[in-house]
């Protein structure tokens, strides 16, 4: 029997069903793991997740790839480390969360299948109403409690157009892809998916196909306002590139757009977890990550 879950899904068909999928946690300070933001295996040791999950200066990160449930890494888990961290470079240089693109390279290859990536350009798996997929370990509601086990929701994709009409108080960019049920809701990504997959599965192959990154909303599975993601396909020549070609084959130079106004006003919802256990800080005289200001764009706050 299906369950209201993750917000409106259902717990994965078994374990691992999605094996790209890939939880980024915190090092805590009695060096336990604490769940943080979702990404995805691109390449065996490369990580797409989304840029405002990036407190490399505050916190210690461990990539874990075949988690299933959410307090516990089981045998087939990896728990690899990062090696580098690479923001999209035009990162919070535009209206709100643009270019919200976050590579990871990780120490040691993963053993798990990787996603491959949508694009390049506008494809036919970004058209309005084509049925994506979003797992995670979000929240089953916004600002309720983390699921027992992974979950998956299916949404439409909702055009831009259609998407800049809900959210008049903000700048919906080419670089951001929306998907929900304007004007029912009931089912979305929530705190704790960001950076997670939104993909597609073939139904004649079951391959997948990794078309967006969980990025921002008002609130969770609200009827006026549908979830946004970053569009995966028109940075597929940066990834390319930045990877040194271990995702695509013939790494190309990545397109310059200019730069965009200063960000959105303070109120929009993010889908890391800012309301879980306060992780290790690199830096006790920072400030606590999940309170920093609103430049920071940390709008979930508890």
């Amino acid at each position: 029997m299906s369950s209201p879950l993750i917000v409106g899904g259902d717990y994965l068909d078994a374990p691992r069903q999605y094996p790209f999928l890939v939880s980024i946690q915190v090092v805590q300070p009695d060096n336990t793991l604490q769940p943080w933001c979702g990404g995805s295996l691109i390449a065996p040791n490369w990580v797409l997740s989304a840029a405002h999950c990036d407190h490399t200066d505050v916190l210690d990160y461990v990539v874990s790839i075949g988690k299933h449930e959410y307090a516990v890494d089981d045998n087939c888990t990896e728990l690899i480390e990062p090696k580098a961290f690479i923001r999209h470079p035009l990162y919070g240089n535009g209206p709100g969360l643009n270019y919200d693109y976050w590579l990871i390279e990780l120490v040691n290859p993963s053993s798990y299948p990787p996603i491959d990536l949508d694009g390049p350009g506008f494809t036919e798996l970004q058209r309005a109403g084509t049925n994506l997929t979003v797992a995670g370990w979000g929240r089953t509601e916004s600002g309720g409690d983390p699921p027992r086990e992974a979950l998956q929701v299916t949404v439409p994709v909702v055009g831009n157009a259609e998407c800049q009409e809900a959210y008049v108080d903000e700048i919906i960019t080419e670089y951001m892809l929306c998907a929900g049920f304007p004007g029912k809701g009931g089912k979305d990504a929530c705190q704790g998916d960001s950076g997670g997959p939104l993909f597609s599965t073939d139904s004649s192959t079951g391959a997948h196909m990794l078309v967006g990154v969980v990025s921002w909303g008002y609130g969770c599975a609200d009827p006026d306002y549908p979830g946004v993601y970053a569009r995966v396909a028109l940075v597929r020549e940066w990834i390319c590139t930045t990877t040194r070609g271990a995702v695509c084959a013939s790494p190309a130079s990545p397109p310059s757009p200019p730069p965009f106004p200063p960000p959105f006003p303070p109120h929009k919802v993010l889908k890391f977890d800012a309301q879980r256990q306060d992780p290790q800080r690199k830096d006790p005289q920072r400030k606590d990550p999940q309170r920093m200001d609103a430049k920071r764009h940390y709008y979930n706050k508890p």
